[in-house]
């Protein structure tokens, strides 16, 4: 999966090449081994310029040192927590035109893991961190530390 990333984040940076093209198709299906690419004629994101795709690539990275901690049970390849949590892992959803996957991302995650920990089975509201998480950019991106600081700083309201 990481080589799909780096080689879609390659193709990116290439302004002549379109990251949705029947070449990348071939490439995934050849070496992905857990995913399946989208047929590119009903793929969405094959209509839109390079330029916007971009624009929704919102998720800025940061260099972060940290130490390595023991932590207990690291669970092998063949473990799905869709299968080991049906009911606790919700849906992925679309963030439309906007470069909020920080935000989608981390409210995603904290909504499964809070109905996985505790039973608590909501979503949260990436909209909130959009709209009042001024350590990050809204629509133009985000860190996903500063996202986390967030929410454990100021809490996160459920999306309804």
């Amino acid at each position: 999966m990481k080589f799909i990333i780096v080689s879609l984040l390659v193709v990116l940076a290439c302004a002549e090449l379109h990251p949705v093209s029947d070449e990348m198709y071939s490439h995934i299906k050849q070496t992905a081994t857990t995913w399946t690419p989208m047929k590119v004629e009903d793929n969405p994101f094959a209509y839109l310029p390079i330029e916007q795709i971009r624009a929704m690539m919102g998720t800025k990275l940061m260099v972060v040192e940290h130490t390595a901690k023991d932590l207990g049970f690291v669970p092998d390849e063949s473990f799905d927590a869709r299968k080991a949590w049906p009911e606790m892992i919700h849906e992925i959803r679309d963030q439309g035109q906007c470069g909020s996957c920080w935000a989608f991302g981390a409210t995603e995650a904290l909504s499964d893991r809070l109905a996985i920990r505790r039973t608590v089975n909501t979503v949260l509201s990436p909209q909130q961190l959009v709209s009042c998480d001024f350590g990050n950019f809204g629509c133009q991106g985000g860190y996903l530390g500063e996202a986390w600081s967030y929410m454990h700083s100021d809490g996160v309201m459920t999306d309804d």
